[in-house]
């Protein structure tokens, strides 16, 4: 039996939340890695399904330390918001954006 739910129940929900919190335009950062693509493409199809806008979709490998060109990326797109499934590299991810002078919000399933 499989008791646990899909987990891309979560990130679609999450892309209701987005729009009910008046974020249209966000940009996604994820990965490569199966279950973080996975979120990253639950959350980027239902988003677009309910009238939203995705600006940029990163997804470098798993195992890069260095995010700074796809923080660069979505950073310019100006996105209300940024939705992680990155989660293996949220703390670069994050500190990146910040760094080079991101203010907006950030949210995950665990936000």
């Amino acid at each position: 039996f499989n008791l646990w739910p899909h987990d891309e129940i979560t990130s679609k929900y999450l892309a209701s939340f987005a729009i009910g919190k008046g974020w249209k335009r966000v940009a996604i950062f994820s990965s490569q890695q199966p279950w973080e693509s996975l979120q990253g493409n639950a959350f980027n199809e239902e988003f677009k399904r309910l009238g939203g806008q995705v600006l940029a979709k990163e997804e470098p490998l798993p195992t890069d330390t260095d995010l700074r060109a796809e923080a660069l990326k979505i950073r310019n797109t100006k996105p209300d918001a940024i939705f992680l499934s990155n989660f293996t590299q949220m703390g670069i991810a994050t500190r990146h954006l910040r760094g080079i002078g991101y203010t907006g919000p950030f949210f995950n399933r665990n936000i």
